[in-house]
């Protein structure tokens, strides 16, 4: 949380609950089904919209990343419309 007061994105007291730390900041976490059920709450994304996903990879090993990374492609993704293009 150092960084995050240094910069001006956090301004709560150390002592704040994470969850509510996190949700401020707009970072999702949780099971694949909850992270979901948070997306289909927010705004509705159309063609012309992005979503940017961050996978943490400081602290995570590789293999725990990538299968972060498989999880939205399988799960989180195609729950929201997302189908791949392989052309």
């Amino acid at each position: 949380m150092a960084r995050q007061r240094r910069i001006g994105v956090y301004t709560a007291p150390a002592d704040e609950n994470f969850n509510a730390t996190l949700q401020r900041l707009g970072i999702l976490h949780g099971s694949a089904e909850q992270i979901i059920e948070q997306l289909q709450q927010g705004p509705t994304l159309t063609a012309n919209d992005h979503l940017v996903l961050q996978v943490q990879t400081a602290n995570t090993p590789l293999r725990d990343a990538i299968r972060t990374l498989q999880t939205i492609r399988e799960q989180i993704a195609p729950a929201l419309g997302w189908q791949p293009d392989f052309s």
